[in-house]
């Protein structure tokens, strides 16, 4: 059985935080809208709106990524 003196850093499993998600959270947002436009391709407002809140929802976890990582640099 391995330790954690013996794994590397990058391989230690543990509880990720919720604001380690930023990471990952613009990509997956584009997929469920993608699949949600794809589902509402028949309905041109809905699939505006739905676009234009995935967009938003995107640049919002850019901004805060790029919080999170200015407040690291500083």
């Amino acid at each position: 059985m391995e330790t954690h003196a013996n794994v590397p850093q990058a391989m230690i499993e543990g509880a990720t935080r919720l604001a380690d998600w930023v990471l990952v959270l613009p990509v997956v947002l584009c997929l469920i809208g993608a699949a949600a436009v794809l589902a509402l391709r028949r309905t041109r407002v809905l699939t505006l709106v739905v676009t234009l809140m995935t967009v938003l929802a995107v640049i919002a976890c850019e901004i805060a990524l790029l919080v999170r990582v200015a407040g690291k640099v500083r």
